[in-house]
């Protein structure tokens, strides 16, 4: 149980704590940028569905293809999402 502490425990509690401080921080954001109170907590929902359920697919992911083949992808899509597609 010991050994499992820095490669399993101690990675899922520093991503746990960044995520429960960001939660109350998104509405702050969405309301800052002109969103309505809906919206923000609309925004709040999806961010946390996606905390939660977005580590399965991501999983199933880097079991099918390997880790490193994984990083690649996700990274060239996040690129790709922030510049314009033709330019992929």
């Amino acid at each position: 149980m010991r050994g499992l502490v820095p490669s399993v425990y101690a990675p899922s509690l520093l991503e746990f704590v960044g995520l429960a401080a960001l939660m109350p921080v998104i509405p702050l954001l969405a309301r800052d940028l002109g969103f309505s109170v809906p919206q923000a907590a609309a925004l709040s929902t999806i961010f946390g569905l996606t905390s939660f359920l977005g580590p399965i697919p991501a999983g199933r992911l880097i079991s099918r293809i390997g880790a490193r083949a994984a990083l690649v992808i996700t990274g060239r899509a996040c690129s790709c999402s922030r510049t314009s597609w033709p330019s992929c």
